[in-house]
């Protein structure tokens, strides 16, 4: 998706989803052909959620962050885009960038969202 999914998107999704399973209902096919496309429908739909949880833990709330380095105000300096691949499929993300209007050190926030499974965080 990557566009920015809301639960909007995810309820219609999962609304498409039950169609497609009212019409493998029908289908002619045996038990792994519907477990395949059952387990890809539970794919389609887990990545649409952590894509939305994810990008939710994201936001920030830039009046209570201070610069990681020298602990200064910090002013909001765009968005980058990240692609994050994970067990569930590629997801797609914004990250809020930062400004230390002391300093100048431009960082990600330490956000809950992203960070990499190991717990490091991401540096531009």
């Amino acid at each position: 998706m990557g566009r920015g999914i809301n639960w909007g998107d995810i309820e219609k999704s999962l609304r498409g989803w039950v169609e497609i399973m009212k019409e493998e209902t029908e289908a002619e096919g045996n038990l792994g052909d519907m477990e395949e496309k059952i387990r890809g429908i539970m794919r389609e739909i887990g990545r649409e959620v952590l894509e939305y949880t994810v990008q939710e833990r994201e936001k920030i709330e830039i009046d209570q962050i201070r610069c990681e380095r020298c602990g200064g105000e910090i002013k909001r300096n765009g968005k980058v885009r990240r692609k994050i691949k994970t067990m569930l499929g590629e997801i797609e993300i914004e990250r809020p960038r930062v400004r230390c209007k002391s300093c100048g050190w431009d960082f990600f926030p330490s956000g809950q969202g992203a960070r990499d499974r190991e717990g490091e965080g991401d540096k531009p």
